[in-house]
C-alpha cells in the first residue's frame, strides 16, 4: 500500500467524521480575552450531552464538597475554563469518533487509553513547564485516531495486524507490525487525517510520531510528551508504578526531558483522580 491508500481511507473517513464543532467553537470563545464566562456558559448549554458531562465533572468525588451543583455557571466557575475545555473536547472528540463502525476494538478501552494519555501529557507538561498543558491534553486524546480509523475501514487487515501482535512469540509493537503488513500504520493514518483537518503542525506531528519522536533540534516537544505520556498510560492501565512494565521510552528523550523515577510517580499520582473523574464520563 502507498500514501496513496492512506488518501483514499482519509477521503472515505472524511465523509463520516469532522473535527468536533462544538469543541472548536468553546476553545475558541475560551481562548478569546474578550470572551466571558457567561458567553462558554451558553454555547454548553445549547449542547445537552456537552452540558451533562460538565455538570457530571463538577459533582465528581475528587471535587466534591458536599455542595450539589446543578448549573452551567456554578460547573464551569468550579472547574475553570480550561479544564472545561478539556471535558468538552474529549466529549465532543468521542462523539465524533464513534460514529465510526469498529467490530475490533473495544471503544470504552480506547478512550480510557486516550483519557489517560491526555491527562497524563497535561499533567508532565505543567510539572516540566515545556509546552502548553492544554495542547497536550488535546494531543493526548487525538494521538491514537488512527487506530479507529484503520479499525473502520481495513477490518481484515487490521486483525491480522492486532491478532499478530498478540501472539505470544511477537517482539514487534502494533504500528511496527502495521507498517511491515500494510505499509503504513495507524500514526500516519491519525496524521493524515489531522493534516486534513487543518490542525496545528504541533499536533499533526504528535499524532504522527507519538512512537518514533526524534531528539533532533527542531521536532516538537510536543510530540515528545506524548510519546512519554503513552507509556505511562498503559502504567494506568496496568495499575502498576514500575517503568519496566509500559512501552519502551526513547532513551534519548527519556534524558533530554531529565525524567527520573521519581518525576514519572510524580506525574502518575498528580494524573489519576483527572483521569478517573474523566473516564466515568464514557463508562455509562
Amino acid at each position: 500500500m502507498s500514501q496513496n491508500d492512506i488518501n483514499v481511507i482519509i477521503a472515505k473517513t472524511s465523509t463520516l467524521i469532522s473535527y468536533p464543532k462544538a469543541a472548536l467553537e468553546i476553545q475558541r470563545v475560551i481562548n478569546d480575552d474578550d470572551s466571558t464566562m457567561a458567553d462558554i456558559v451558553r454555547l454548553i448549554e445549547l449542547d445537552p450531552a456537552l452540558a451533562l458531562a460538565v455538570i457530571r465533572t463538577s459533582n465528581s468525588a475528587a471535587l466534591n464538597t458536599g455542595i450539589e451543583i446543578s448549573s452551567i455557571t456554578k460547573a464551569v466557575s468550579k472547574l475553570g475554563q480550561k479544564q472545561v475545555g478539556e471535558i468538552v473536547t474529549a466529549v465532543d472528540a468521542a462523539r465524533s469518533f464513534n460514529q465510526l463502525h469498529n467490530d475490533l476494538w473495544n471503544i470504552a478501552d480506547f478512550w480510557q487509553h486516550s483519557i489517560s494519555c491526555a491527562v497524563l501529557a497535561k499533567t508532565l507538561a505543567k510539572i516540566l513547564s515545556i509546552s502548553a498543558p492544554d495542547t497536550a491534553f488535546t494531543g493526548g486524546l487525538l494521538h491514537d485516531i488512527g487506530e479507529l480509523i484503520l479499525f473502520s475501514q481495513l477490518p481484515e487487515e487490521s486483525t491480522t495486524c492486532l491478532q499478530t501482535s498478540l501472539l505470544p512469540t511477537n517482539h514487534e509493537e502494533l504500528f511496527e507490525i502495521e507498517t511491515r503488513l500494510l505499509g503504513f500504520s495507524h500514526a500516519d493514518v491519525g496524521g493524515a487525517l489531522a493534516k486534513d483537518w487543518s490542525l496545528p503542525d504541533s499536533l499533526i506531528d504528535c499524532i504522527l510520531h507519538h512512537h518514533t519522536p526524534s531528539s533532533e533540534v527542531g521536532t516538537h516537544m510536543l510530540t515528545k510528551i506524548i510519546h512519554v505520556a503513552n507509556s505511562l498510560s498503559v502504567l494506568i492501565e496496568l495499575d502498576s508504578d514500575d517503568i519496566e512494565d509500559a512501552p519502551a521510552i526513547n532513551s534519548k528523550i527519556y534524558d533530554e526531558l531529565r525524567l527520573d523515577t521519581e518525576i514519572i510517580q510524580k506525574v502518575i499520582t498528580a494524573a489519576r483522580s483527572d483521569i478517573q473523574s474523566l473516564s466515568s464520563l464514557f463508562n455509562d
